[in-house]
């Protein structure tokens, strides 16, 4: 049995080494094979048997497994480290598209149509009548709103783009969730195929590029794959993911493990797709309403004052950029008018930029109802929103809500008096030059009143009589409602003064606590021509007092000549703060600084997390990764092994000859 026993020891090291080579073999034939785990052979002795004697030895070797060669707790890492990478290459990539829809060193930039609008004012402040400098002032604030429009319209593009590489991933999802459980049922069955277990972590790892998921192991092998808590794959099923935009154009995830379909959105953490909802629903569509908001400033305060000025042909009254149903749609309330619509606070504009307001009503006094609508969802939605409603002057009202403000000319309104308001989600795209005749420009200040030294004084008492005061205006010259806000503030507080652009009467109201007395007959009042007062006022606390131009008329003037009061007035709101509480250039500037900003940090960013994957990916493939060399070592190895038991049997079979041939004879 001794003889045979070599035998027997020979084969399994034949068998033995000839597997370990195939494992070399297969080992070098994956060596660039993506997602594959270097595998080993284990041996183990074959023992002798249950009788043994202290002569005995045993009986070979054995393949006791083909170990694959696996750091779990690194290529955990890795997963989660790839999640965060591709979220930030992919965050890098678009927003150094989005920096260069606001690069600041080209002709055709925003930054660039904003400055030469205000300097084109400039020019005509300096030639008001010159038709040349008016046709250019129309042609610069049209290239002003196309650049506006031309960002605008990139950015739009950008979030369509984003939702089309949106729908790709989540096909690509839907596939490897549909091929992980495919692979989960055959590695149930057979728990030892490695290249299964190799396949399914790399496809695992492209899912957790492309969304952040939680990966657990069951006792047969399978994998379970959570997204935020929700399966994508249980074992042998997958559960498929969908997505729509609502009328908002906002970007929505589903999964459809349960109908109706359950939203995820909120519950992706990372990968692709959440670099892209992130991009699109809030870095991109912020800046897109902060140049809705730039547009719609804008208009509303070059609007308001141009109305009030004067063409060379006498016009009156017309908007420079075109405003009510184009960046806001409005209807004036009975006995009320609409005269300015801006932004006050960026983040509830942003927030309710959809919001249509259908139902704002009167209460009367201070109190008004708004009900909004939003048809962009299905089903449309409803809500009611506080107004604060503020008494500018005694005939203007401003009503804010939703960081929105109205204004509203009071011309007797009405319990019950009611109207609709609504900005455009696309006002930037919309924002256009009304004005086409040069002579239509309001340059001229036209209804401007001045004030010199004979007729700026008013003889005025604050306690009912007991004492006069001779108050005097500033010299200079001043709109009508500029005249309103000067006589207030040299009154002080208690005392409202406005002007009603319909009636074009001027009232005064007292909430000082004492009666005012207004002695306008008195040779020291010669202001009274200025407000059309004829007769002495007395206006007790809590009371008005108003002007009466039908006794003591005081026509509009026409313009005259070299006046640019207008001009002036539109040039200098570039050192305003007219757009949420900046100047037009600083609040733009804002935003290039802002995509500026992001456009670096993502960059930081993607090149940590880039660096942090290598690193891993070095630390695994210590453990993983087929060196060539290695295995170049092990085949020759394996290879004298095998030489060395195949020369065992043919020392065996000569033995057994010799054997044979000596008890033949």
């Amino acid at each position: 049995m001794a003889l045979f026993s070599l035998f027997d020891i020979g084969k399994t090291a034949l068998l033995v080494n000839k597997r370990a080579m195939d494992t070399v073999a297969h080992n070098v034939a994956n060596a660039n094979t993506p997602g594959y785990s270097r595998q080993e052979p284990v041996y183990e002795t074959v023992p002798a048997g249950y009788i043994v004697s202290a002569v005995s030895s045993g009986r070979g070797v054995a393949l006791a497994e083909i170990r694959r060669l696996y750091d779990a707790f690194t290529t955990s890492q890795i997963r989660m480290e790839k999640s965060n990478a591709a979220y930030w290459d992919a965050y890098e990539s678009n927003m150094f598209k989005i920096e260069d829809i606001f690069n600041e060193t080209q002709d055709a930039s925003v930054g660039q149509g904003i400055n030469d609008f205000f300097d084109q004012w400039q020019q005509v402040v300096k030639s008001p009548e010159a038709y040349a400098d008016r046709a250019m002032l129309i042609n610069k604030a049209e290239y002003m709103a196309e650049r506006i429009a031309n960002a605008f319209r990139d950015l739009d593009n950008q979030r369509a783009s984003l939702v089309s590489s949106t729908k790709t991933l989540i096909s690509e999802i839907n596939k490897i969730a549909e091929e992980i459980s495919g692979l989960n049922e055959k590695i149930g069955m057979a728990p030892g195929a490695h290249d299964l277990r190799d396949k399914r972590d790399y496809l695992v790892e492209r899912l957790s590029e492309i969304m952040k998921v939680n990966v657990f192991e069951d006792n047969n092998g399978r994998y379970t794959i959570l997204l935020g808590g929700y399966p994508l794959v249980d074992g042998g099923k997958y559960y498929e993911l969908s997505y729509d935009v609502d009328g908002a154009g906002k970007l929505h995830i589903y999964s459809n493990m349960q109908s109706p379909p359950r939203e995820i959105t909120d519950d992706i953490q990372g990968g692709e797709i959440k670099a892209n909802i992130d991009l699109r629903d809030k870095v991109i569509l912020g800046v897109m309403n902060k140049l809705n908001a730039l547009a719609i400033n804008l208009a509303d305060a070059v609007n308001f004052y141009h109305r009030q000025g004067y063409g060379l042909d006498g016009s009156t009254g017309k908007d420079f950029f075109y405003q009510n149903n184009s960046l806001v749609t409005w209807t004036n309330p009975t006995n009320g008018t609409v005269v300015r619509y801006n932004v006050q606070d960026l983040t509830q504009f942003s927030n309710t930029i959809n919001r249509e307001y259908t139902s704002i009503v009167f209460n009367g006094g201070n109190s008004w109802t708004a009900n909004w609508t939003d048809n962009s969802t299905v089903p449309p939605t409803s809500g009611s929103i506080a107004i604060t409603d503020t008494v500018d002057t005694a005939s203007r009202r401003i009503l804010e809500f939703d960081g929105k403000r109205v204004v509203i000319q009071d011309n007797g309104l009405v319990a019950g008096a009611n109207f609709t308001i609504g900005q455009n989600k696309n006002a930037a795209i919309n924002l256009s030059v009304a004005i086409s005749d040069p002579n239509h420009l309001a340059v001229a200040g036209g209804d401007t009143v001045p004030v010199g030294t004979m007729n700026n004084q008013i003889r005025y008492s604050l306690n009912g009589g007991s004492t006069y005061i001779i108050g005097q205006l500033p010299v200079g010259e001043y709109t009508r409602d500029q005249l309103a806000s000067a006589l207030q503030t040299m009154l002080g507080a208690g005392v409202t003064v406005s002007f009603n652009q319909a009636t074009r009467l001027y009232t005064i109201q007292n909430t000082t606590g004492s009666t005012i007395v207004f002695d306008w007959t008195s040779s020291n009042s010669t202001a009274a021509g200025l407000f059309g007062f004829h007769t002495n006022s007395y206006i007790p606390n809590g009371g008005s007092d108003i002007s009466d131009y039908n006794v003591y008329p005081i026509p509009p003037q026409t313009p005259r000549s070299g006046d640019n009061l207008t001009a002036r007035l539109i040039n200098g709101l570039k050192e305003q703060n007219i757009i949420v509480g900046s100047k037009p250039m600083a609040f733009y500037q804002g935003i290039v600084d802002y995509v500026g900003v992001e456009a670096e940090a993502s960059k930081i960013n993607s090149e940590f997390y880039k660096i942090t994957v290598e690193q891993l990916e070095k630390k695994r493939q210590e453990t993983s990764g087929v060196s060539l060399d290695e295995e170049a070592i092990n085949l020759v190895k394996y290879q004298k092994s095998f030489q060395a038991a195949a020369k065992l049997i043919t020392v065996a079979d000569e033995l057994f000859a010799t054997l044979v041939n000596m008890t033949g004879r």
